[in-house]
């Protein structure tokens, strides 16, 4: 095994500390891990409105998502996430995590696209089915 570096290091020389925006170019909002799962979500909004969508990644505490209409910063919305299920028997189901977000980012695609939508999961309970 090897105890050679990947990459090369700049050494730092001089008093002068380096500028904040040097040493960090962009600043990490999530506290947690997320992990690219693409999972089909319902989501309704207080008027009662069903938008579909897809999850593009989900952690412990939250989930980001692309939607065909905006949502604002601050809105609670009740979501469906259906999970894949296989079990021994050979039964495909699903699994569906039913949950009340807020919405902590919403993004504007560039011309036209869906909207980037970060919800941050407030409370859930699971519920189930048997094969389909």
């Amino acid at each position: 095994m090897s105890g050679r570096a990947a990459g090369t290091y700049e050494s730092f020389v001089g008093a002068d500390k380096p500028k904040s925006a040097e040493i960090v170019r962009h600043r990490e909002r999530r506290r947690r891990v997320r992990t690219k799962l693409r999972w089909p979500v319902l989501i309704r909004d207080h008027d009662g409105k069903i938008v579909e969508s897809v999850t593009e990644n989900l952690s412990s505490e939250g989930f980001y998502l692309y939607a065909p209409t905006p949502f604002m910063c601050g809105d609670v919305l009740h979501c469906r996430i259906t999970i894949p299920s296989h079990n021994s028997t050979g039964a495909d189901g699903w699994l569906a995590l039913e949950c009340r977000v807020q919405v902590v980012r919403s993004e504007a695609g560039p011309n036209g696209e869906p909207f980037g939508i970060a919800c941050q999961m407030m409370d859930y309970r699971m519920a189930t089915s048997a094969g389909s």
